[in-house]
C-alpha cells in the first residue's frame, strides 16, 4: 500500500522546521510546491524529506530562491513577518526591473515597493556582502518612512545608490511596521551583528504590545557583478 500523501498541516508543520528559511507549501491537484527562500544545503535536505510522502503529486521546489549562511539571520528573524505578509490580501511587496534582479557596477539601485492595505511605516535595509547593512528607508536624507494603504513608490530613481564592490547575492528586505521602528534614527550605515539584535529586540516589543495591524516582511535577492 502507498504512503499517504502528506496534508497541509503537516505541510506547514515540516518547512516552519526547516533552518535559514522562510518558505510556504501550496497542495494543489497534481504537485506540492514550495516557495521562498533557503540556503541550498536545506532546500536538498527538505526535498529528501518530502519525496517520500508527495504521493502521486509531483514535487516542485523551483519556485525557491537560494539564500547564503551570511544571510540566514536576517531570512530567520524575519520569516516570520514574511509569512504574514504572503497570506495578505493586498501585501507589501519589494521588486526591481532588472531582468534577473542583475545589476552592474556603478548602475543605479532602482527599487519599486508596494506597501499592505492599511497605513504603516516603511523600512528598506540592504544587507550586503561585507556584514554590513545600509538603511535606506528611512535614512539621514529620507527621514518620513510614514505610507498610506497601498502605496506605491520607487526609490533610488534619483541616483541616492550605485552598485559597487563587494559583488554577489545580496538580500534587501522591506518591513512594514504599524508604528516607527526606532524612536532615534539609526545611521545610514551599520554592522548587521550590531543591528539585527536591536531590531529584534524592537520587533519582540511590538508583538508584546499587540498592535491592531501586523507587521510584514519581504525579501528581494539582487545580483551585483562587475561589466
Amino acid at each position: 500500500m502507498a504512503a499517504k500523501a502528506i496534508t497541509s498541516s503537516e505541510l506547514a508543520s515540516l518547512i516552519s522546521g526547516v533552518p535559514c528559511s522562510a518558505l510556504r507549501g501550496t497542495i494543489t491537484n497534481s504537485a506540492l510546491k514550495i516557495t521562498g527562500y533557503a540556503h541550498k544545503l536545506d532546500i536538498q535536505t527538505l526535498e529528501n524529506s518530502l519525496a517520500p510522502l508527495t504521493g502521486p503529486k509531483r514535487l516542485d521546489l523551483s519556485g525557491i530562491e537560494t539564500v547564503t549562511r551570511n544571510q540566514c539571520a536576517v531570512i530567520e528573524l524575519l520569516s516570520g513577518y514574511w509569512t504574514v505578509n504572503q497570506d495578505l490580501a493586498n501585501s507589501a511587496s519589494i521588486t526591481s526591473n532588472k531582468p534577473g534582479n542583475k545589476f552592474f557596477k556603478n548602475e543605479d539601485l532602482i527599487l519599486a515597493i508596494k506597501t499592505p492595505a492599511y497605513e504603516s511605516f516603511v523600512n528598506v535595509d540592504y544587507y550586503s556582502l561585507d556584514g554590513n547593512v545600509l538603511h535606506m528607508l528611512p535614512s539621514p536624507r529620507f527621514r518620513d518612512n510614514q505610507a498610506p494603504a497601498k502605496y506605491a513608490a520607487t526609490i533610488g530613481d534619483l541616483g541616492e545608490w550605485t552598485v559597487a564592490e563587494p559583488f554577489g547575492t545580496e538580500l534587501i528586505v522591506i518591513l512594514t511596521t504599524p508604528e516607527p521602528l526606532f524612536e532615534t534614527p539609526r545611521k545610514e550605515h551599520e554592522p548587521q551583528i550590531k543591528y539585527l539584535p536591536a531590531l529584534n529586540k524592537r520587533l519582540a516589543q511590538l508583538a508584546k504590545e499587540g498592535a491592531a495591524k501586523p507587521v510584514t516582511a519581504d525579501f528581494i535577492l539582487i545580483t551585483t557583478q562587475a561589466r
